[in-house]
């Protein structure tokens, strides 16, 4: 039988082992989440890239003018700008300056010659790539442009 004056409730040890179980669980899924972002933000990155190169591509194609994309990469960051009327001495830059910055445990490079992607009227590109490397796992994303189409195409890659 239960006395009803007096009061129930849990245990110092009870409210112990809950903490536990509960630091337990967390210490268990916070790198599994950390990880999802990590991943979640070179992805949304790639996009950003592609779209920029894919917004190059339609305008030189829509407005009979090449059109160039100027990348800056420096370690785990990316600026990218957009240029046309190239045959003038100073080409117009169109919109703002993309900017990218992964955490230090990613590299950006490029393949495109002097680090600039050309697109032409006629659906024609120098070529090239920009991948975004993950340094503590080897895996790598890749944009590539192709030269002869200048179709745009992003790639996982398990390592390299």
């Amino acid at each position: 039988m239960i006395d009803k004056g007096k009061l129930t409730g849990f245990t110092l040890i009870e409210l112990l082992v809950v903490l536990l179980i509960a630091g337990v669980v967390t210490a268990i899924a916070v790198p599994y989440c950390w990880g999802g972002y990590s991943s979640a933000e070179v992805k949304a990155s790639s996009r950003t890239i592609a779209s920029t190169l894919r917004r190059a591509k339609i305008n030189a194609e829509a407005q009979g003018k090449r059109y160039r994309v100027d990348f800056t990469p420096s370690g785990s960051c990316l600026d990218m700008d957009i240029y046309t009327d190239l045959s003038s001495s100073t080409p117009t830059k169109v919109g703002k300056t993309e900017k990218i910055k992964l955490s230090s445990a990613f590299v950006i490079t490029t393949t495109f010659t002097n680090s600039k992607a050309l697109f032409t009227p006629h659906s024609t590109s120098n070529g090239g790539t920009v991948k975004i490397k993950n340094l503590k796992n080897g895996k790598s994303i890749k944009i590539t442009v192709l030269s002869i189409t200048a179709r745009i195409k992003v790639k996982d890659y398990e390592e390299d």
